[in-house]
């Protein structure tokens, strides 16, 4: 299983890090990256993420607020700053699992369907998946 994202070249930023959470991916849920990572670049005219619905699922990341994801910090170091894109939000979202081992990502897709009444995507290619 690989995954190789490419978000527009324009900003850089290669997301190695997703090839990481997707090994937490149940294959039954068939959750594709590409809305992940279109839901990533939703940016407005001043280059400023809106990803309200990732922050909401955000704060059911592990009630005990003990979890530390290494993609998170890889996906900071990765972030072109010139465009200051904050994705850790986003990162996060993507390992967000419950006790069954599911992957519910539905604030992120909701957030790539809001995508549209903002911008167009700005991504050149999304090659790979999460799904098998």
């Amino acid at each position: 299983m690989e995954a190789l994202i490419l978000l527009d070249i324009e900003c850089n930023l290669y997301l190695t890090c997703v090839i990481e959470a997707q090994i937490l991916l149940d294959m039954d849920v068939k959750l594709y990256c590409t809305c992940v990572m279109e839901a990533l670049i939703l940016l407005d005219m001043d280059g400023k993420l809106y990803l309200t619905c990732v922050m909401e699922a955000l704060i059911l990341l592990d009630i005990d607020g003990n979890v530390y994801l290494t993609c998170v910090m890889e996906a900071w170091i990765l972030l072109d700053m010139d465009v200051k894109l904050y994705c850790t939000c986003v990162m996060e979202a993507l390992v967000l699992i419950d006790m069954d081992g599911k992957l519910y990502l539905t604030c992120v897709i909701e957030a790539l369907i809001l995508m549209d009444k903002y911008v167009k995507l700005h991504h050149t290619s999304v090659v790979g998946s999460c799904s098998s």
